[in-house]
């Protein structure tokens, strides 16, 4: 009788046993056929949110093609893959069963250009160093002189107190600032303009980096009013309740 009950008890503790094993097999069985199934291989990728990158570039850089399986890709190493083009601010992956893959970028926006070391740096909305402009390229941004930087590498930020300056100009500035800002001076703290109709640069100093929202919200008022008797010569707004513009004489008719 002891005997009998003991020879029960140990197969029904072999019955789950066998069944947790024949099940982690099946599983197993199921993946390995999934990852090899041509149902799954990718088909098509839709790329979203990029409007001056080529999506056959975005594709390329994430090594995308039919070979791979959708089960196969890994988010985070496709994300990563995509990042190093650093025209891309940031990622979303989404997949879309059985064969498409969804990539939303968002892109980064070139800013201005930094002179250093005899190049000029491209620089994103962030700080970002995104590449050098190479001389054929024609690039309408602010260029940055007279800045005192240790180190710049490419594909990091510059943290350099002088140069977040230069980002909360630019991040004060509407899109006809950024239009006619030819150079910010950081030497001198001081920006010039270039203005439609005008044969020369307009100076404008801002003395420093203190309250510089007032002092951008001061020279976008000045630019867009009309009581000038003259061309502007130059803007003084070092004392930001106080601007002073220097002007020409009234124009000859």
């Amino acid at each position: 009788m002891g005997t009998n009950y003991q020879n029960k008890n140990y197969q029904q503790k072999r019955v789950p046993q066998f069944e947790i094993i024949f099940g982690a097999l099946l599983v197993f069985l199921i993946c390995l056929i999934l990852l090899n199934s041509k149902l799954f291989a990718v088909k098509s990728v839709e790329i979203k949110g990029n409007q001056e990158i080529p999506s056959e570039d975005i594709i390329l850089n994430a090594g995308l093609n039919s070979a791979r399986n959708i089960f196969q890709i890994n988010n985070d190493e496709l994300r990563s893959l995509i990042l190093q083009d650093y025209r891309v601010a940031s990622v979303k992956i989404n997949r879309q069963l059985p064969g498409k893959i969804i990539i939303s970028i968002q892109e980064r926006i070139p800013i201005c250009l930094l002179s250093y070391l005899n190049n000029l740096l491209i620089i994103g909305d962030d700080g970002l160093v995104m590449g050098i402009q190479e001389e054929v390229e024609v690039v309408e941004l602010p260029v940055v002189t007279g800045g005192r930087f240790k180190t710049v590498q490419y594909g990091e930020k510059v943290t350099n107190s002088e140069f977040q300056s230069v980002l909360g100009i630019l991040r004060y500035s509407d899109d006809y600032l950024h239009q006619v800002i030819s150079e910010i001076d950081l030497n001198k703290f001081r920006l010039y303009l270039n203005l439609p109709g005008y044969h020369r640069s307009v100076k404008v100093d801002l003395g420093s980096g203190e309250r510089l929202e007032e002092k951008i919200t001061n020279l976008r008022s000045i630019l867009l009013s009309d009581d000038f008797t003259g061309k502007i010569e130059q803007i003084d707004l070092r004392v930001a309740d106080l601007p002073t513009v220097i002007t020409s004489r009234s124009l000859k008719k």
